[in-house]
């Protein structure tokens, strides 16, 4: 899952990264589109993955 995450946020700053510098508002805004898409898959592994492993407690 590493692995994924890592891919994900590297292309979330890619296609960020993409925008800035694109001249076309068209295309800043289709780069910043596919950016937020792959922000949004890290955020649902990354729920998905706490829900799986919450830190169990003690019962006192």
């Amino acid at each position: 899952m590493t692995t994924d995450l890592s891919y994900y946020r590297r292309r979330a700053s890619e296609e960020r990264t993409a925008a800035l510098n694109s001249r076309d508002p068209r295309v800043r805004r289709v780069h910043a589109q596919m950016a937020e898409r792959y922000e949004e898959r890290v955020r649902g592994m990354t729920a998905h993955h706490e829900q799986l492993f919450v830190p169990m407690t003690e019962n006192a």
